[in-house]
């Protein structure tokens, strides 16, 4: 399914705190037990936000923890969407048989 590109942005930030990434624990080590979900083991976006947005020294904490690997997760997300440009565009060049190895192939018909 195709996301806007803000929405995939907020996919990224989410997979990064999926139990047992690199971004869940270090936001464990870093928040303690107390944001898990005692059921799941995952983290409670609420309890955190509810910490982070309540202290601006623990927000920047948090950011400094996870933006090296939503960074990494967006840097993909870009990546993926210019390898689906490129098929498409070299796709389109070669069914308006413009494409180089139209030309090539033509040829030895």
């Amino acid at each position: 399914m195709a996301y806007p590109p803000s929405t995939r942005t907020y996919i990224v930030a989410r997979d990064v705190l999926k139990k047992g990434t690199d971004g869940w624990e270090k936001v464990v080590a870093a928040f303690g037990q107390d944001i898990l979900q005692a059921d799941l083991g995952e983290v409670d976006r609420t309890r955190l936000g509810q910490i982070v947005f309540s202290d601006p020294a623990k927000r920047q904490l948090l950011n400094r923890l996870l933006a090296p690997y939503i960074s990494c997760g967006i840097f993909w997300e870009i990546l993926k969407l210019l390898f689906l440009i490129t098929l498409c565009y070299l796709s389109l060049r070669w069914t308006s048989g413009r494409s180089p190895l139209n030309r090539i192939t033509r040829g030895l018909e």
